[in-house]
């Protein structure tokens, strides 16, 4: 499932490469979309069978520090790439690598024995006619692990005020602080630097220390920034809060996955499931959100709005225990 994913991923990039209007990409994206859902769920899955629970977090910090560290680079060279040979070219080499990905998968050893014989047009048609019994089941599943409830609204609320603040901060950058192309190069690359040399730390920390403490100090720092950001005169006055940007994203980033599974009950894949379901759905709305609270409130009443939304989720996060069960290594 995980390398399918992949091959979808790869295959949706060669008709992207050569479309002609907007309604087509917006089509071809959205079938994507459904068909490699399953990717961030059964990756997850398989890291949870792979890495022993103490070594959790060290891991999965290192591995965001590579994956950030080559989205990075290869933003960097399509950028090139396009200015000399256009678009499609590098489509085409995103498609090519993602096979190369999907490859590699393949050649994991599967580490959770499961029923292999059954066919995968199967399980797809399966999972979508089994959307209205696995909604109507949805409010049981959250009665019966009300801690894990209680983690999943406040990764989401988090996730919304994060959210509100993408089209706050982009107006905020060129109408007020009429930042160029370079200076916010400069600033992101700042930002992605401090990320990927601070992740691993943190995780190996997190791994000695605790899980919850890392990720609800990167959620805290997260709640100051709106404010910070959006109350700055000049471009030069964003250095130290990218900086903080960087630190904030490296807590979460870090941690959540290990903290996450720590207190996930028994059915992981559907309460892994339920999580992405309400995260996902804060993220998608979340920027139709701040553009209307930024019209309506201006910037700095719709980045108060954002800072106290993640402090709602700081708060319900708080409430969630270090641990919901005993582990396998204790």
């Amino acid at each position: 499932m995980w390398a399918l994913s992949y091959f979808v991923i790869a295959v949706q990039a060669v008709p992207v490469a050569f479309a002609t209007a907007p309604w087509q990409v917006i089509l071809v994206s959205t079938f994507r979309g459904l068909l490699a859902a399953p990717m961030g769920l059964v990756s997850g899955l398989f890291y949870v069978s792979a890495f022993r629970p103490e070594v959790r977090a060290t891991f999965m910090s290192i591995y965001s520090s590579i994956g950030w560290f080559g989205a990075t680079l290869g933003a960097l060279a399509a950028g090139y790439l396009i200015g000399i040979v256009g678009y499609a070219i590098p489509f085409l080499m995103f498609s090519a690598l993602n096979v190369l990905c999907a490859l590699l998968i393949l050649r994991f050893k599967e580490i959770d024995k499961v029923d292999n014989t059954i066919p995968v047009r199967r399980l797809y048609k399966e999972g979508f006619t089994g959307l209205k019994e696995a909604y109507s089941s949805l409010p049981t599943w959250l009665r019966e692990e009300k801690d894990y409830t209680t983690y999943c609204i406040g990764i989401a609320i988090r996730g919304l005020g994060l959210a509100l603040t993408g089209p706050i901060f982009t107006v905020h950058l060129k109408e007020n602080l009429h930042a160029d192309s370079a200076q916010i190069g400069e600033l992101s690359a700042l930002s992605s630097s401090i990320r990927m040399i601070a992740m691993p730390a943190l995780g190996w920390v997190a791994d000695r220390r605790s899980r919850k403490q890392i990720f609800l100090t990167g959620v805290f720092l997260a709640m100051i920034h709106p404010l910070l950001f959006v109350t700055r005169t000049t471009v030069g006055q964003l250095y130290p809060v990218y900086a903080m940007n960087g630190l904030f994203w490296a807590c979460i980033e870090s941690v959540w996955f290990a903290w996450q599974m720590d207190i996930i009950p028994e059915r992981r894949g559907i309460y892994m499931a339920i999580l992405s379901f309400f995260n996902g759905t804060e993220w998608a709305i979340g920027p139709m959100i701040g553009d209307f609270l930024g019209i309506t409130l201006g910037f700095f009443g719709a980045s108060v709005f954002a800072a106290g939304a993640i402090g709602l989720g700081f708060w319900r996060l708080l409430k969630v225990p270090e641990h919901l069960r005993k582990h396998e290594d204790q």
